[in-house]
């Protein structure tokens, strides 16, 4: 859960404690983020160094999850 902080052409980033973050290439799941969205995004893990796939994102409440998705 996170933050989304990047958004671009050809996906979106979601930020983590630490930079611990991971992006994910823009399909049906991630095309409508916003930077500053709070979200929690369950996806499958790469072999390689490029995006992740999102399989699903749920939005969250920013104010009830202020740790993983603190106000900029």
């Amino acid at each position: 859960m996170g933050p989304v902080t990047v958004v671009h052409s050809t996906g979106v980033c979601i930020g983590g404690p630490e930079a611990s973050g991971e992006c994910f290439v823009e399909d049906r799941l991630t095309r409508d983020l916003h930077v500053g969205d709070c979200v929690r995004v369950t996806y499958l893990l790469r072999d390689s160094s490029g995006p992740s796939t999102a399989t699903k994102v749920e939005r969250a409440d920013a104010a009830k999850n202020f740790e993983a998705c603190p106000r900029q």
